[in-house]
């Protein structure tokens, strides 16, 4: 983790900067793809093994049709994996495509043959750089008021030329066991040199806090016959994922532009080199033998398209506004407050869709109700228009697409805040029959982020995590004693400070997993 103001390097859990003082924040990064599509990628190879098996005459041809089919596979999966990564609480988007890869792929091949294999190293690098320069922050794609800054990728070949030489001797040393500390080292090396959408990127992950989850995935793998290996696939890239961090700040428009002065010399080398052997490519791309692949790599496409829709249609889909409507029953009262639940809502200064647009609504918008307007119907949903005010504008909008903001969780506990699939989620107020209160930030239910818990023992304000008080916080017991430091998992654990009812210092240091109940 790394400080938004000076970019200092930060230990996770730290509030404030020790260098400037500025207050930490970090979101989180995570990865929420499943294992069934990456057992359903796999699939994608199987016509090709049965060649490979059934018909070794037509073992070249087959693997000639597997790279060339290459760049829209791996198009496929990378667009899946960065659909369902989040990086630094902000989604991520994959822009390539297999037509957008399909030239380059060529040509590197093409150069690589032509050069004995010497420019296969310039091709790993260009994959690489292929990639990252495709990622973009999804939330900024929607904001064209923005200036975007183009991702990229500033590696060199060298430690790509140089990774064979020290890797594999070391894993074959340690019999393989060697691998989280390689693929660590590999991984710091990637984002230490990529930059998304102009934040600087790195890697916290480590070699040690891979192992154990090494031996656990490949022992769950073994035991289950190898059908765990597609959710040992699918928890690497989480691990991935989950490791990378933004480094964001001042500074880093002056490394963005020294950057662009120091490749000038390098990006127009390489551009005339490619350069030299575009005839050679567009002769080939022309030529008739390229008719004939053409029409094969077609009829592989058409199954790989097949695919891919089934592919898509398991992967869990965001709820459309029709299956938001079917949520809402009955009216909403005057002073009701509802929030919005589509992405996207107008409202209007009348109560029809051809009023004038106020202001366009985002979801989770929160609204007070003002007043019941005229019945409508509008993509077949019935439902009455609201006069709704958001606190600084008033207007009219569609009722089908907001939701009510309380929930009746049991007999003596209630919910007022943002809801999401029937749970807390985002921003709202819990409160207990006993007169226990939470007040703050919700994910899938669960107390998660910033928040002020009021117990029966005292009070907490600080942060959580999956229904636990883990981070950085204080608690103040009846009585006037204080605890202000680190918590993980419900328990006081890692630096912290412990005050008397009068505010002196009675203790601090390190805390070891103690309960909370106790001083």
């Amino acid at each position: 983790m790394f400080c938004k103001k000076c970019g200092q390097q930060l230990n996770d859990g730290v509030k404030f900067c020790s260098k400037c003082g500025n207050q930490s924040e970090h979101k989180g990064s995570k990865f929420k793809g499943g294992g069934l599509p990456i057992f359903l990628f796999s699939l994608l190879g199987i016509p090709f093994l049965i060649a490979l098996v059934l018909f070794p005459v037509g073992t070249i041809f087959a693997i000639i049709i597997l790279n060339l089919v290459f760049p829209w596979v791996i198009s496929i999966i990378l667009k899946w994996i960065f659909k369902n990564s989040i990086i630094d609480g902000q989604r991520l988007r994959f822009k390539g495509t297999g037509v957008g890869l399909f030239g380059r792929y060529v040509l590197w091949g093409f150069l690589t043959i032509i050069t004995f294999g010497i420019y296969h190293w310039w091709s790993i690098r260009n994959q690489i750089r292929w990639v990252i320069e495709n990622i973009e922050i999804d939330s900024q794609t929607k904001d064209h008021s923005k200036i975007r800054i183009k991702s990229k990728f500033k590696g060199g070949v060298l430690p790509i030329f140089l990774f064979p030489f020290w890797a594999i001797p070391f894993m074959v040393i340690t019999l393989n066991l060697a691998f989280p500390w390689v693929i660590s080292i590999i991984l710091k090396w990637i984002f230490k040199h990529s930059t998304i959408d102009g934040k600087q990127l790195s890697f916290k992950g480590t070699g040690l806090g891979l192992f154990g989850r090494y031996i656990l995935w490949w022992f769950l793998a073994i035991i289950t016959f190898g059908i765990y290996n597609y959710w040992a696939i699918r928890n690497q890239i989480r691990w991935v994922i989950e490791n990378i961090e933004v480094k964001e700040g001042c500074e880093q428009q002056e490394r963005l532009a020294a950057e662009q002065e120091n490749t000038i010399v390098s990006s127009e080398l390489i551009n005339k080199v490619e350069q030299g052997f575009k005839n050679v490519k567009d002769f080939f791309l022309k030529s008739k033998r390229n008719t004939i692949i053409g029409g094969i790599i077609g009829g592989v496409i058409c199954v790989i398209v097949i695919l891919s829709i089934v592919v898509i249609s398991v992967i869990p889909k965001s709820k459309n506004l029709n299956e938001i409507a079917l949520t809402h029953d009955g009216t909403f009262a005057k002073g009701q407050v509802v929030y919005v639940e589509a992405a996207r809502l107008n409202m209007r200064d009348t109560d029809s869709r051809e009023g004038k647009q106020v202001k366009l609504l985002e979801f989770g918008a929160q609204l007070t109700i003002l007043e019941k307007g005229r019945q409508d119907t509008i993509n077949d949903i019935e439902d009455y228009w609201y006069k709704v005010s958001t606190g600084n504008e008033v207007g009219w909008l569609f009722g089908a697409y907001v939701k009510e903001s309380a929930l009746t969780l049991s007999d003596d506990q209630k919910y007022v805040g943002q809801v999401v699939d029937g749970k807390p989620h985002g921003q709202g107020t819990e409160t207990y029959g006993d007169g226990m209160k939470y007040e703050g930030q919700w994910q899938n239910g669960l107390k998660h982020g910033q928040g002020t818990y009021i117990y029966y023992f005292g009070n907490y304000t600080g942060q959580f995590k999956d229904g636990e008080m883990h981070g950085q916080g204080t608690l103040t017991w009846p009585d006037g004693r204080k605890y202000v430091g680190q918590w993980q998992n419900n328990q006081m654990h890692g630096e912290g400070t412990m005050y008397d009812p009068n505010g002196n210092i009675i203790r601090k240091g390190i805390f070891h997993n103690e309960p909370f109940g106790a001083p």
